[in-house]
């Protein structure tokens, strides 16, 4: 059974210049403000945006693609609470088991909102 292959297409393309410029120059077209690149992708048909961003957890540099409301939800909580995201990630990090650190901030941004939401 030929099944048609789902491409993931970057909205984006790194000028061919050295990678501290790129990547700067990548990080001040989308607004970041932090110095750190952001890069969106889509399905093919485009029902799904996600941004994939260069992030700190612990010691260790990482990338985490997460889909917008979930970094907008992530942005918010950081801005509510005085906080970075690098701190909330890292504090995620070492409550981790078995679970993807995606899961885990996706399952733990629910939480947060919803207690707000019922005023816990």
């Amino acid at each position: 059974m030929n099944r048609p292959q789902q491409i993931h297409s970057t909205v984006e393309a790194a000028p061919k210049r050295g990678a501290a410029t790129a990547f700067r120059q990548a990080a001040t077209a989308h607004g970041t403000g932090d110095g750190r690149a952001r890069r969106q992708e889509s399905l093919n048909d485009g029902a799904t945006i996600c941004q994939i961003r260069n992030v700190r957890v612990g010691s260790r540099r990482t990338t985490l693609r997460l889909e917008n409301a979930f970094w907008d939800a992530l942005d918010a909580l950081c801005a509510r609470e005085g906080t970075t995201v690098d701190r909330i990630l890292s504090e995620l990090e070492v409550r981790r088991r078995d679970e993807a650190l995606t899961s885990m901030v996706r399952s733990y941004l629910i939480a947060y909102w919803h207690r707000r939401a019922i005023g816990d």
